[in-house]
């Protein structure tokens, strides 16, 4: 609260958009477009700039959750 940031209780799912967001905007060829409608995030025609200046970020998920967590880790950590 001190910083003003929520911490909803639908955190996981916003996470889990946030990743395939990232993911996909990373993956979208220079030129091309990104588009994303979940239920949390919606981007149209996204230019998906600037890239990384590495060709491939690893991601690092990490927690204690017994169900959700692995299976994040399992589809987007490296």
């Amino acid at each position: 609260r001190a910083y003003g940031i929520p911490f909803p209780k639908e955190k996981f799912a916003r996470l889990e958009e946030q990743l395939a967001i990232v993911t996909g905007l990373w993956a979208t060829e220079v030129g091309g477009t990104f588009d994303f409608d979940g239920a949390y995030y919606q981007l149209k025609d996204c230019p998906a700039l600037p890239k990384p200046a590495q060709p491939t970020v690893p991601l690092l998920i990490g927690g204690h959750g017994a169900t959700r967590t692995p299976r994040l880790a399992a589809r987007y950590a490296q």
